[in-house]
């Protein structure tokens, strides 16, 4: 089989993703896009296709993925995933879910990839032993900051990752930093780390049940606008947290939405420690999302704003007792 086009998420995952397979499979055909356009059936995919870090999409050439709510979705349809073509393991990266696949084909791999998955090993499980560790600008950390940061309306976000899949691919991570259209959005994000800052300082909160203020949640619902934000800044701010929760309003095409984005991190606290602590369960068991243990997100519904508003401090409350129902060791 033949395949053409690589179908991948758009964050750091997905594009190291896609450099591995275009390195094996000589791909230059990118595609970026998000869970839930796949969820809601927004991506047409064919047999030359290659899905790579989303949920797995009937008629792909392909799949390779390591997201555990993504597998139990297809339990619950009955489905064999060991039937599926390409590879699913519960691995830290889905990078590195590709690496190990195709390193059984006895390829020769350049040595500057194989550093890359380590680097996106630890990024994308969030392994950071301490707010040190995060905040230490290694190469990989550097590229990746600047795919947090908002594209503007003259910078074509698209052609930016692609470029990146194609730069991932070709050269060590230590070179990529240099490339001048890298380094002005590395020094863009760099100016912007105070706004990131005040805006978790102003809209941070605990619940009342939160004794311990455990479980910081950033809430953005107040703000008419996307702001740039980044979750593990509150675990640097707030050094007791055990994990964070962040809601958001959904934006479409710059308009505010009534339906509300949730995401959450566990943080340095857990580094290493054999816990039994599982956000994507969370997101599960609320039937609003999955993720892995260490991360997870999902979207619920509103039809005005009195319903947002309710259902945001109902699903809250109820992914706080969750939380407090999971055992840390």
């Amino acid at each position: 089989m033949m395949y053409s086009r690589i179908v991948t998420h758009d964050d750091m995952d997905g594009i190291v993703s896609a450099a591995v397979c275009s390195y094996y499979y000589h791909i230059e055909d990118i595609y970026f896009t998000g869970p839930y356009a796949i969820a809601d059936c927004k991506v047409q995919v064919e047999p030359s296709d290659i899905v790579c870090d989303l949920p797995y999409v009937p008629n792909c050439g392909l799949w390779f993925d390591h997201h555990l709510g993504n597998k139990e979705a297809l339990e619950y349809r009955g489905i064999n995933i060991d039937s599926l073509p390409g590879s699913f393991e519960l691995k830290d990266s889905c990078g590195r879910v590709i690496y190990d696949f195709l390193d059984k084909e006895s390829i020769q791999w350049p040595e500057y990839l194989t550093r890359t998955l380590d680097e996106i090993d630890v990024i994308d499980s969030f392994a950071y032993s301490c707010k040190e560790d995060w905040l230490a600008n290694t190469f990989g950390k550097l590229i990746n900051n600047t795919l947090l940061l908002p594209f503007s309306a003259n910078t074509n976000g698209i052609e930016y990752m692609r470029n990146l899949v194609y730069a991932i691919r070709d050269y060590p991570l230590e070179d990529i930093v240099e490339f001048d259209w890298v380094k002005v959005r590395i020094q863009e994000y760099a100016e912007r780390e105070q706004e990131i800052i005040q805006t978790i300082q102003n809209c941070v909160r605990f619940l009342p049940e939160d004794k311990e203020s455990a479980l910081p949640i950033i809430d953005l619902t107040d703000l008419n606008y996307r702001p740039f934000i980044v979750r593990p800044m509150s675990f640097v701010l707030y050094p007791q947290s055990k994990a964070v929760v962040v809601v958001q309003n959904q934006f479409i095409h710059g308009v505010k939405q009534h339906n509300l984005n949730f995401s959450m991190s566990l943080g340095f606290y857990f580094y290493k420690k054999n816990h039994k602590k599982d956000l994507g369960s969370i997101m599960a068991e609320l039937g609003i999302g999955d993720g892995h243990p260490g991360a997870a997100g999902g979207r619920a519904l509103c039809t005005s704003k009195s319903d947002m508003f309710r259902t945001k401090e109902k699903l809250l409350k109820q992914i706080f007792r969750l939380w407090q129902s999971q055992p840390e060791k």
